[in-house]
């Protein structure tokens, strides 16, 4: 009798373990969900931006004008927030103008930090609720102190998109228009441009205007543009910049101005993330495992407490 009322006891431990085993794999698979979903997909929706544009106006001051051009489309949710962060490396300053196609009064400009600490300018706004349809948005702002200024060539080196961000949203298309203050021979005027995720189509448009254009991009991977032209097409007057350590415009790519990297300091690569989450993966289960595997039966007065009160009788 006690062999079988054992036996039944070991059965009852088995279920009770077994149980527990399949919460914690439960929990283990949404774990894996959470860690590896991309940041594109929200709770309960996506964003993806059928075109991001740029146009980019050099002014004879040395100050660069530029107006963002937002084709979202948002799926599911509602959606009804939006900001842009713009980092202050590299430049003395950031002025935001009026964002179109924010709700009114709704708009607000802060200095904040990314996790890093690296300075940023922060535009925010509101829009009206919107679900499964696209929205248009146009962020004006004006740089300064952030061209290279050479002996006989100046130039715009620029990381457009949101690089070191954390979100990684689908950007169908990106177009980068860069005006400059005054016509110079095309012979004198240079753009390069390079994008991790695609390969940039560059061109001269005219005397006065290059652009770049990339299809299929990461939001949060740079897409580096630079446009190099004589000296004379900006004022004697503008200086150069204490950010600035080469004389020439530099090759590309070049490392983001806020980190020395040549990644975003705060995005870990794909494998390092997938070395984390298994190491968090295995704490979480070694504790279940180590019950599964335990002696059912040898330590009745801690792991069974229904053998030992059977056993009394």
């Amino acid at each position: 009798m006690r062999v079988a009322r054992r036996n039944r006891t070991s059965r009852f431990g088995r279920s009770v373990r077994g149980l527990m085993l399949l919460a914690a794999l439960s929990a283990l698979a949404i774990l894996a969900q959470a860690a590896f979903t991309s940041p594109t997909v929200h709770a309960s929706g996506s964003v993806t931006y059928e075109r991001r544009d740029y146009t980019v106006a050099i002014q004879r001051n040395g100050d660069v004008s530029v107006t963002e051009r937002w084709q979202v489309r948002f799926t599911d949710a509602p959606f009804h927030h939006a900001f842009l962060r713009l980092y202050l490396a590299r430049t003395s300053g950031i002025d935001a103008g009026a964002v179109q196609g924010a709700s009114p009064n709704t708009q607000h400009v802060t200095q904040t930090t990314d996790a890093a600490g690296n300075p940023q300018l922060q535009i925010a706004w509101d829009f009206p609720s919107t679900t499964d349809t696209s929205r248009t948005f146009a962020i004006p702002y004006t740089i300064h102190g952030a061209l290279g200024i050479g002996a006989s060539q100046d130039w715009l080196d620029w990381h457009f998109l949101d690089a070191g961000g954390p979100d990684t949203f689908v950007i169908d298309s990106a177009t980068i228009s860069i005006g400059l203050p005054a016509p110079v021979p095309a012979s004198d005027l240079h753009i390069a441009a390079t994008d991790p995720d695609s390969a940039p189509q560059s061109s001269i448009v005219s005397t006065v205007l290059a652009r770049s254009t990339a299809h299929h991009l990461v939001s949060n991977h740079p897409f580096e543009v630079e446009v190099a032209f004589p000296r004379d097409v900006l004022a004697a007057s503008v200086a150069r910049q204490s950010w600035q350590s080469e004389d020439d415009p530099p090759s590309l790519p070049t490392a983001p101005g806020f980190t020395d990297q040549s990644a975003p300091a705060s995005e870990l690569s794909e494998t390092m993330q997938i070395l984390i989450v298994a190491l968090v993966v295995a704490l979480f289960l070694a504790p279940f495992v180590l019950l599964l595997y335990l002696p059912v039966g040898h330590h009745p007065r801690y792991w069974h407490p229904v053998t030992r009160l059977r056993g009394r009788k």
